[in-house]
């Protein structure tokens, strides 16, 4: 597993790239309002997992699919909360071109056939 990792004061970010299916455990939640980013750029399904019975937005584990990244905060002790997620929605079959793609974080959608767009929105 390909993980790139960095670090900036309270905040750290984390880039997976792999091509099987991955569990990502994230640190144990004690509350000191640490930011982790997490982001599946690679076809594997990534499964971030809390520590022992801590819990992500009260669930516990959380999934990407590849191009969806994850925004958690530790907000108190045992509790993960998100403060946002991408998801991708593909419908079609990427592999021979011919799908839409809709992207909840940037708001857009794309129809392509045949590799060629037809239609996005904005």
């Amino acid at each position: 597993m390909a993980i790139t990792h960095t670090t900036n004061g309270n905040i750290q970010i984390y880039i997976v790239d792999n091509t099987s299916d991955t569990t990502f455990k994230i640190p144990e939640s004690v509350g000191n309002g640490q930011i982790i980013m997490i982001k599946n750029i690679n076809t594997g399904t990534v499964t971030v997992t809390p520590n022992g019975s801590d819990t992500i937005d009260t669930s516990s584990t959380k999934t990407l699919k590849q191009w969806e990244d994850i925004q958690i905060v530790d907000y108190s002790d045992g509790l993960w909360v998100v403060i946002a997620k991408t998801s991708i929605y593909v419908l079609g079959s990427s592999a021979t071109n011919d799908y839409i793609e809709i992207n909840s974080s940037s708001h857009t959608a794309t129809l392509k056939l045949n590799g060629a767009t037809i239609w996005s929105y904005p």
